[in-house]
């Protein structure tokens, strides 16, 4: 609210006028002296601060509207999860307006004291998806997050090795490791009480090298036994998500195929991912299995397509990979002379 002071000469002598705007109306105050005025003047900028203070979000109330906004559904989807977590840290508290480069260190420092001790890669997610929100909500709402603060609190972060970029994981299950988890998910899944057929579902990420959120997001209409073929509805992309086809082996028709029957529109399998993550958390824990990941499953698949005899292309169009370096890299966890002629191949 903008606000200034006019002295008006008359008859009996000078009064000081406080003029400003409120709710679109030009308004004014008189008063006999300077004092008066410029006190009147303090109230009233005190007033507005704590009027525009009210009505600026805090990143949490912003990261919850992105959420729930149609128009940024698919763009945050990816970081969804993530930044539901961050909900409950302090970050979430600060005014959009307040937030800086300091208050990412700071949030980097109280996640490190987490019970789970998440990785420089882990935080790295943190910080870019806090920073990528914030970009969002400034077009889309019209805020005044400082984006050059926090980018520099991004570098400081990296400085300090606070941050960093995933590197390349290399776990493979060993033949004794997925025989002790069938074995085990064969019992649990025979279990009446347990709805969920675990062991169907590994087994369909080691044919299909599906994700998890793949699994549980095909149709039966996307399904097609005649074909050989699962059509998965907007594959995961970094920059355009595009249905595409994939490939099933006689397995994983076998598999699909003793799922209960249901309206074509109905998932095949209709539980959520963290179902998944669940059961396979529990699964591992039982046997004493660590550092074994359901999203492996994907990258020891990748794998046995290579060892089976398929080509990159082949396999990266099964795994829904653009780029050849990050299915070589990241997924095709081979011994250092596969690599080598993978790459000359």
């Amino acid at each position: 609210m903008a606000t200034y002071i006019e002295p008006i000469r008359g008859k009996k002598g000078i009064t000081y006028k406080v003029r400003y705007r409120l709710n679109r109306k030009n308004k004014c105050k008189s008063f006999k002296n300077i004092e008066q005025a410029k006190r009147y003047e303090k109230q009233l900028s005190s007033l507005t601060n704590n009027i525009e203070r009210a009505t600026i979000p805090t990143i949490g109330e912003t990261i919850i509207k992105l959420l729930a906004d149609s128009k940024t559904k698919d763009a945050i989807k990816g970081a969804a999860s993530n930044l539901r977590m961050l909900l409950k840290y302090d970050i979430a508290r600060i005014p959009t307006d307040a937030l800086r480069g300091s208050d990412l260190v700071e949030h980097c420092e109280i996640r490190k004291q987490d019970l789970s001790r998440p990785s420089p890669a882990t935080l790295y997610h943190d910080i870019t998806n806090i920073i990528s929100s914030m970009k969002l909500a400034n077009t889309l709402f019209n805020l005044n997050v400082d984006i050059n603060s926090l980018t520099e609190g991004k570098a400081t972060l990296y400085k300090l090795k606070w941050i960093s970029g995933s590197t390349a994981r290399n776990r493979r299950p060993s033949s004794n490791e997925l025989d002790q988890i069938f074995e085990l998910a064969k019992v649990k899944q025979e279990k009446p009480k347990n709805k969920l057929p675990i062991l169907d579902v590994i087994m369909l990420a080691l044919e299909t090298a599906m994700r998890r959120s793949e699994v549980v997001k095909v149709t039966w209409d996307d399904y097609s036994a005649e074909k050989q073929s699962l059509t998965i509805r907007d594959r995961k992309d970094p920059k355009n998500p595009i249905d595409q086809d994939i490939w099933l082996s006689h397995e994983a028709i076998a598999i699909i195929e003793r799922q209960p029957r249901s309206n074509i529109n109905e998932p095949i399998f209709p539980f959520s991912a963290g179902t998944i993550t669940s059961n396979w958390c529990a699964l591992c824990k039982q046997l004493a299995i660590s550092n074994l990941h359901f999203h492996d499953l994907r990258a020891e698949a990748a794998c046995r397509y290579y060892q089976q005899g398929w080509n990159i292309v082949q396999i990266a169009k099964q795994t829904g990979h653009k780029n050849l370096n990050t299915l070589n890299d990241f997924y095709l966890r081979l011994g250092l002379t596969e690599r080598q002629l993978l790459k000359a191949a």
